[in-house]
């Protein structure tokens, strides 16, 4: 009895029982790096959650190898059948199901949207349990080499890239300010730290004998200066009406 229950483990499958359970640990264990990292920074979506994703795509491959398996294995050997299976079905709609699951990580403000990253990370942990699930020296290596090379490699870049666009980022500013004073509203910025890039011009108006212009200034920051400390120097001129981010 206890010989025929090793054996299940041993044999009946193209691949051991023994060998999938180690799948899904595998997956389980590579999903929560990616769940690691975005609990630290507090993300909607954290360890435990990247853990399942991870390990629930690994037993629908599972899924999908066994039942290749079950339906060849019922049919009778030496009949002149051929068997054709769809062996893309579940894999596409884990896929499908996985993209739900990100849209519900990203909430939409006024200002944009955030968590786009954390959905982004959800696809990919689900498409790391899917290799680890369907097994094989290529998957296995690169499952690894994506989970523990490639994704850190890639927070790296993110730092790099955000220190990079930092530095060279264009503001487009939406100004209203008297006409009379306009040369010097380009002085001011120029003074202050910023680099005027172009500027459009939008609309002219009176209103209490004042004749005000509205104009499109983008502008780029120098390093060391601010751009939120520009608006509101630039706010705070009393021939200035108006300054917002457009």
């Amino acid at each position: 009895m206890w010989q025929d229950f090793l054996d299940l483990f041993a044999k009946g499958y193209d691949v051991p029982l023994w060998e999938q359970l180690l799948r899904v640990v595998l997956a389980m264990l590579l999903g929560a790096v990616f769940g690691f990292e975005r609990e630290l920074k507090n993300k909607p979506a954290g360890f435990i959650t990247f853990m399942l994703v991870s390990m629930g795509s690994c037993l629908f491959a599972l899924l999908q190898i066994n039942i290749v398996k079950t339906n060849i294995s019922v049919v009778d050997p030496g009949a002149p059948v051929t068997v054709s299976l769809d062996t893309t079905r579940l894999i596409a709609q884990v896929v499908s199901g996985i993209g739900f699951l990100g849209a519900g990580t990203i909430i939409h403000t006024r200002g944009g949207a955030k968590g786009i990253t954390t959905a982004a990370l959800l696809w990919v942990s689900a498409s790391i349990g899917l290799l680890v699930g369907m097994g094989g020296i290529a998957n296995y290596f690169i499952a690894l080499v994506t989970t523990c090379i490639i994704f850190p490699a890639t927070l790296l870049l993110r730092r790099f890239g955000r220190m990079y666009v930092a530095g060279h980022r264009i503001y487009r500013m939406d100004i209203v300010f008297e006409e009379q004073h306009e040369q010097e509203l380009y002085d001011k910025i120029t003074n202050n730290g910023g680099l005027i890039k172009k500027t459009f011009f939008h609309t002219k108006y009176v209103e209490n004998n004042v004749h005000y212009k509205e104009v499109f200034v983008y502008v780029g920051i120098t390093k060391h200066n601010n751009y939120n400390e520009l608006v509101d120097m630039i706010s705070n001129e009393n021939w200035v009406l108006s300054v917002e981010d457009a």
